[in-house]
């Protein structure tokens, strides 16, 4: 039985590129289960119950990037971790690389709105990013940006 699944190209290259990297010099790895991880975490959307599961698991890896972002913002892990376990995922950018990624409101352990980017090779959960929406930028449930 063969199954044959249909790409876009960016895609396509995108995996072939990824399978290289994470394989590396030992080529004894499994090249069907990698494939197959890596294809279903471009098919399929990710959800908050994947994003909630993955932060149970503590797969999660903190980016310098958001590290450097919730010290100068005055946001605790604590919080990131809250508002990605209880929120609900806002925007998907499914073309982001090298994973997609989406945009999580959530509240912080105070009940702050808070917005967090992150993204999943369907393994792990990285994070990219977190701020406190602004209700000049957001609706008034912070779950809509406005239009200028």
């Amino acid at each position: 039985m063969s199954v044959t699944l249909a790409l876009h190209p960016l895609i396509g290259l995108r995996l072939v590129g990824l399978c290289r990297v994470l394989r590396g010099k030992n080529s004894s790895l499994p090249l069907v289960p990698l494939l197959f991880s890596l294809i279903s975490c471009y098919c399929y959307p990710m959800t908050i119950e994947d994003i909630a599961f993955l932060c149970e698991k503590k797969s999660v890896r903190w980016t310098r990037h958001i590290l450097e972002r919730i010290f100068q913002r005055g946001i605790y892990i604590d919080d990131v971790i809250n508002a990605l376990i209880n929120g609900e995922i806002i925007e998907q950018y499914p073309s982001d690389y090298p994973f997609p990624s989406c945009l999580v409101m959530g509240n912080t352990t105070a009940g702050k709105p808070l917005h967090v980017v992150c993204g999943s090779d369907g393994t792990e959960l990285w994070l990219v990013t977190a701020y406190f929406p602004t209700p000049m930028e957001w609706s008034e449930d912070f779950k809509q940006r406005r239009t200028t």
